[in-house]
């Protein structure tokens, strides 16, 4: 072990915690999963539930996940166990929110969190997933798509970008880039670049983006920071900064689990392999100041007096700006609470309801929109080619025909291969498997065309098994 990082971890820890956690260090790591309630209830395999995710098991054993359909499907997601405060944080403080509460990820990929923070929102509730990485901005957004609730906007901006609008957000989790010291257990390469002059970096990084983003919090409004690091630097020195130079002031946690966790500051808390099954996380909640005459923004910053006016502004250009939200169009399907919109990869579906009625302008001042909701599909020769994502969003409604199929057919579809499997209902059909929504074909007349998108295809050959019951 580094002895630098060492020598930090004793300037940070009691003695006596820094013999348990780089002892706990030197140990296996575990492999924990979320459920998604939409979609599944049991497992089949052995687990132990995990005491501050009520949706979350630490598997026994580690089995071959792209082997399984059901993780493709969305039935499942396989996220770092102490990561999931995050989104039961959302889940408790959204409860005191007004109906229609717009929620910011504002570091979302891969996706564990915003899956997490997804399921957890109410209806009516939006939560927009940003990731500024254009690789895992695509990331995001196939696991959202996956995961189903079609309550997501997905945009791809730097933190700024969002701070130019004053209180467009209810709650924001920042999980920020960091050094890394609480995975060094799982990942070599975070060993690898870890050094003192990363780690005042990586604080500093945080310290702007944090700042950028503020302006757009809602006063009286939560941000959740967190990292995956040990330092005081990165986490409790930072916490600290905030709140002087924020004027904002943390909160308590007094969630199921909280027990577990380490603090040496009041109402920041620490998760440590020793004391928790998990990996090194950091978080702490930060409210910020409801009083409107403190929170003046410098100059750079869109004021709350013109705020109405610069909407306005921005919803006038959106015409021509062909990667921003276009027109609402008319969908291919009658439902209550959904809307249809133009993004830069063709037409979405996103569900709509209070955040919409109480912010009618949101989707023309969210920068970067890359994703508003999921595909929905595209008219060929007439007939609408129903996005395999779409699909995916529906857990009992059937708004076409569907075909039951196999497990290992289930398995070759995620291939994106040609299943010869010959049925009398022609046209788009979608499949399902074990009780899930698994996508869309074409059913002709040898069998079905592969609807699945090329990108989120299996390269890889196994025999299909689930873990889901």
């Amino acid at each position: 072990m580094n002895h630098d990082f060492i020598s930090l971890i004793n300037k940070t820890l009691p003695e006596s915690e820094v013999k348990l956690l780089l002892d706990s260090m030197q140990q296996p790591i575990s492999t924990a999963i979320r459920i998604n309630r939409n979609k599944i209830n049991e497992l089949c395999v052995n687990f132990s539930p995990i005491p501050h995710c009520k949706d979350g098991y630490i598997l026994k054993e580690r089995p071959q996940f792209t082997a399984d359909p059901a993780i493709h499907a969305g039935a499942y997601y396989v996220q770092e166990s102490n990561s999931m405060w995050v989104g039961e944080i959302v889940r408790h403080l959204i409860q005191n929110q007004h109906n229609g509460a717009v929620v910011l990820d504002l570091c979302g990929a891969p996706g564990g969190k915003s899956t997490h923070i997804a399921s957890v929102l109410r209806d009516g509730d939006l939560l927009v997933a940003n990731e500024v990485i254009q690789g895992r901005n695509a990331i995001l957004y196939e696991n959202l798509s996956k995961w189903g609730r079609a309550n997501a906007v997905v945009t791809r901006a730097d933190a700024k970008q969002f701070g130019k609008n004053a209180n467009l957000f209810d709650i924001i989790a920042c999980d920020a880039p960091c050094s890394g010291e609480g995975m060094f257990r799982k990942d070599q390469t975070a060993i690898d670049e870890w050094s003192l002059q990363n780690v005042q970096l990586c604080a500093e990084r945080q310290q702007r983006i944090v700042h950028d983003v503020w302006n757009s919090l809602k006063p009286g409004g939560f941000l959740i920071y967190s990292t995956c690091t040990f330092n005081r630097e990165e986490n409790e020195e930072n916490i600290f900064k905030f709140c002087k130079d924020l004027n904002a002031k943390t909160i308590s946690i007094d969630l199921e689990g909280h027990e577990n966790l380490y603090s040496i500051e009041e109402n920041m808390y620490r998760c440590m392999p020793h004391r928790t099954v998990g990996e090194g996380f950091f978080f702490a909640v930060l409210q910020k100041n409801d009083d409107l005459s403190a929170l003046v923004e410098k100059a750079d910053r869109q004021s709350d007096r013109d705020f109405a006016s610069y909407k306005k502004n921005q919803s006038n250009k959106l015409g021509n700006k062909g990667n921003q939200i276009k027109n609402k169009l008319e969908l291919p399907f009658s439902l209550e609470n959904w809307a249809a919109f133009t993004g830069a990869e063709g037409t979405y579906a996103l569900r709509t309801g209070f955040w919409s009625e109480n912010n009618p302008l949101l989707m023309s001042v969210l920068p970067s929109v890359v994703h508003p909701g999921v595909g929905i599909g595209k008219i060929y020769n007439g007939d609408w080619k129903v996005d395999a994502s779409f699909d995916l969003s529906f857990y009992d409604e059937e708004l076409y025909p569907s075909i039951e199929i196999e497990m290992k057919d289930a398995f070759r579809y995620y291939r994106r291969e040609f299943l010869t499997i010959i049925s009398d209902k022609k046209g788009i059909v979608g499949l399902r498997w074990n009780g899930l929504h698994i996508g869309t074909a074409n059913s002709v007349k040898n069998g079905l065309n592969n609807l699945w998108p090329i990108n989120w295809r299996i390269r890889s050959e196994f025999e299909a098994k689930t873990i889901v019951k």
